[in-house]
Formats: structure tokens, sequence, C-alpha cells
């Protein structure tokens, strides 16, 4: 099972590192086994994507690859 959860659209708005350190904390609640998948499909600011998306892809890649429990 994935859980899906949308990255809160009032994050965008605040500077680069404060939005690295939310997508960081949303990933670690988790744990890192891939089953928590940040979704962006809604309610992003115009024009803000620039900023945000490379710190929430920055975390995905320090992070690493997940690792996964067999099933």
């Amino acid at each position: 099972m994935r859980l899906r959860v949308n990255f809160p659209s009032s994050v965008y708005l605040k500077s680069p590192e404060a939005i690295y350190q939310r997508a960081r904390e949303i990933l670690d609640e988790a744990g890192h086994t891939g089953r928590l998948q940040i979704q962006i499909s809604e309610n992003v600011p115009p024009g803000v994507w620039r900023k945000s998306y490379p710190q929430i892809v920055k975390v995905i890649h320090d992070l690493g690859k997940p690792w996964l429990s067999p099933s």
C-alpha cells in the first residue's frame, strides 16, 4: 500500500530552505520505505514552482533509494 500526500500549498511561498525542511519532515514521518509519496496536484501558487520543485526533488535525491521490505 502507498500513501500520497499533497504538499501543503502554503509552504510553496516560503524560502527554499523552509520548503526543503517541510518536504524532509513529510518524508521522514513515514520512514524510508518509499510507501509515502509527495503528490503535487493542486493549489500551486503561480510562478513559485521554479524555487519549490527543485527543493522537493533535492530532498528525494538526498534521501536516496528507499528500502522496501518484502511484501
